[in-house]
């Protein structure tokens, strides 16, 4: 597909690049006060409140198999929504809003993509270096989708 790409927010987890649509990206800030919810899914950190809306906290460090982050500054939330849906992505930075070119991106290897990693849409070089895109409608499971759901529903 000569000549089409997208804008993508490009993140670190993990000293890693990883992008996201940027249409699906409502903000990004630094990460406040999380609220724990007890009996949560362990992906779930808890809910921000963010102007009066209450939204599940979802850690990338987690949900990708990584260890824990020790506290940086540089920590950020990327507020992201998917159809009906609100959710805080918890990444280690944001560097900017990149182009990319779709003969940039590459599928995804079936070798390197086992079963329940579908979220990952495909592979970008961007100067140098390789980011992961990530399907933000497929980076949950219908269950765990249903889960946040009753997260934000029981706190508000």
């Amino acid at each position: 597909m000569q000549g089409g790409g997208r804008q993508v927010v490009i993140f670190e987890v993990a000293s890693e690049w990883y992008g996201l649509d940027v249409t699906t990206v409502r903000e990004i800030g630094t990460l406040g006060h999380v609220t724990p919810v007890p009996g949560a899914s362990e992906l779930v950190e808890g809910v921000i409140d963010l102007r009066g809306q209450v939204i599940p906290v979802l850690d990338l460090r987690k949900r990708f198999g990584f260890a824990p982050a020790e506290g940086s500054s540089a920590r950020r939330v990327v507020v992201t929504e998917f159809g009906e849906h609100r959710l805080a992505l918890v990444v280690d930075g944001v560097s900017r809003v990149h182009w990319i070119n779709d003969g940039d991106i590459e599928p995804p290897s079936p070798m390197v993509c086992r079963q329940g990693l579908n979220f990952i849409e495909g592979v970008a070089r961007l100067e140098g270096h390789l980011a992961i895109l990530i399907r933000l409608g497929d980076l949950l499971t219908d269950q765990e989708r249903v889960s946040l759901s009753d997260i934000g529903q029981s706190v508000a």
